[in-house]
């Protein structure tokens, strides 16, 4: 993203939007962030600086949701994760030390 650049984000590609959305996102450095299947369109070579974004942010005491269907991207980064199936939680585990 080139913050010089003139383009309307209409214009953007799904990949750059989600980008984008996750900035704003973390911007105001909240204390929880949710997000909702943050991957979808993100563009494969983004997705380390993205994994090690989220864990550095919890790193600082602060709380990432993340809902997703990609579970292989999430668990190794993750503290817990809970499976949801129809409305109910299934499972939990503690996963990151």
């Amino acid at each position: 993203m080139d913050p010089r650049s003139r383009k309307k984000v209409r214009r953007y590609s799904l990949g750059m939007r989600q980008r984008l959305a996750i900035a704003q996102a973390f911007m105001e450095h909240p204390q929880i962030v949710l997000l909702d299947e943050p991957t979808n369109g993100i563009d494969p070579d983004y997705l380390p600086q993205f994994l090690s974004r989220v864990r550095d942010y919890a790193d600082q005491g602060r709380a990432v949701v993340i809902t997703t269907h990609e579970l292989a991207h999430f668990a190794p980064i993750s503290d817990q994760i809970l499976t949801l199936r129809q409305g109910r939680l299934e499972s939990r585990q503690e996963e990151r030390s």
